[in-house]
Formats: C-alpha cells, sequence, structure tokens
C-alpha cells in the first residue's frame, strides 16, 4: 500500500509505512533493480522489506533523486536533497523523519511492546522502582523510544549513566526535556505522539521541537 500516515514535527516531515507487501512486490514499486538485488542480500523478508520500504518512504518524501549514504559511525545521510534524514522501523512498519533545518532523531514502536526488559539496560533500578505502576507500560516504552531517538541524533553513551529524563504520566501526546552528562552537559527536546498502536518520538537541539502532529 502507500504512504498509510503522515506527520509533522515543526518543519521535519514523518511518512509512515504500513509493510503488506513482499520484498519482491516492494522492489517492483520502487522500480530499481540494483536496489532490489541489495535488497536481497539480507538473510531475513522482514528486513528486505524494511529497507525497500524505507526508500520508497525516501522517494515519497524527498524526491526521486535522493538517496541514502551512510557515514563511518552508521548514520544515514541524505544525498540529492536538502536536509536531515532519520529511519525506524518496526514490526510491520518502516519510518522516515526528513528535517529541512535540524538534524532529527526519530523512532518509532509499536504501543504493545512491553520495554521493561529493554529499559533495564538504560535504567537504574532505583531508577525503573521509582516510576509509579500504573505509568510503568507507557513510560518504559517512551524511555526507551527516546534513547533510541537520542542514539540516531547523537551515537553511543551510556545512557544509564548519562541520561537523566524526568519521570511524569505520558499524555497522548507532549513535549519534554532530557539531558546527558558525558564529559560536557547537553540538552535536547524530546516530542512523542502516541497514535493508533504506534509510539512516534522524535528527538532535536534543545528548545526547538514542536509536538508531533498527524497531518
Amino acid at each position: 500500500m502507500p504512504i498509510s500516515r503522515r506527520y509533522a514535527c515543526g518543519d521535519a516531515e514523518i511518512a509512515v509505512w504500513a509493510i503488506e507487501e513482499t520484498s519482491e512486490q516492494l522492489g517492483e514499486m520502487l522500480g530499481n533493480e540494483s536496489l532490489l538485488q541489495h535488497a536481497r542480500t539480507f538473510g531475513s523478508e522482514a528486513r528486505r522489506a524494511e529497507w525497500l520500504a524505507v526508500r520508497l518512504l525516501l522517494r515519497e518524501v524527498a524526491g526521486a533523486d535522493a538517496r541514502i549514504e551512510y557515514a563511518e559511525d552508521g548514520k544515514p545521510l541524505l544525498v540529492g536533497a536538502i536536509g536531515y534524514i532519520s529511519i525506524s522501523h518496526t514490526r510491520g512498519y518502516a519510518a522516515v523523519a526528513l528535517s529541512r533545518k535540524e538534524p532529527l532523531g526519530l523512532d518509532v514502536e509499536l504501543q504493545s511492546r512491553n520495554a521493561a526488559v529493554a529499559c533495564s539496560y538504560v535504567m537504574k533500578e532505583c531508577e525503573m522502582a521509582a516510576v509509579p505502576l500504573e505509568w510503568r507500560a507507557a513510560y518504559f516504552l517512551l524511555r526507551w523510544t527516546a534513547c533510541e531517538a537520542v542514539y540516531k541524533l547523537v551515537g553511543g553513551f551510556d545512557y544509564k549513566e548519562s541520561l537523566s529524563m524526568p519521570v511524569f504520566a505520558p499524555t497522548q501526546c507532549g513535549v519534554f526535556a532530557l539531558s546527558l552528562q558525558c564529559g560536557v552537559s547537553r540538552s535536547f527536546s524530546v516530542g512523542y505522539l502516541f497514535d493508533e498502536g504506534l509510539l512516534l518520538t522524535a528527538c532535536a537541539a534543545a528548545g526547538t521541537l514542536p509536538p508531533i502532529v498527524r497531518l
């Protein structure tokens, strides 16, 4: 199917593809044999489909000349168009964020995911215990996706030791601040939206990120 959802986050456009096609069908839609051949090198059908869906999304949001290359640290770079690109995928979905003015980190996750185990890698036990029981499912999922979004923006840190995020009851959407203490203090804005089974989380420089809205 075509793009299933579109969102805006300030000047950034976020597009989401609900993957119902096979990788071969996505390759036919893309119409680029070299990209299809590259996708076939992945061992997993799900990985092949996600990779091709991202390229279809890129064509829709950035134009036919746009392509993705990768920096030495693995970050995707937008080539053939102006702006910054961030990529995310979760089971059955692929997503691309195109920001025209500044880098943006994007993460998309299923709301049904139990993120408690994942959060044990990025939160201290005392922090996890301090989250009220009635908030935990949503808060842990938001905490994990925020870490993923920060990682895509700035790279790897020891998030358990370095990241500071307020404890609050997540609502349907919002913006909050978090910081990384790793040599120097770095602050970020994080916007999120729970929308029809998905959680979208975006991260940018402090004070520059408005809420995510569905178009």
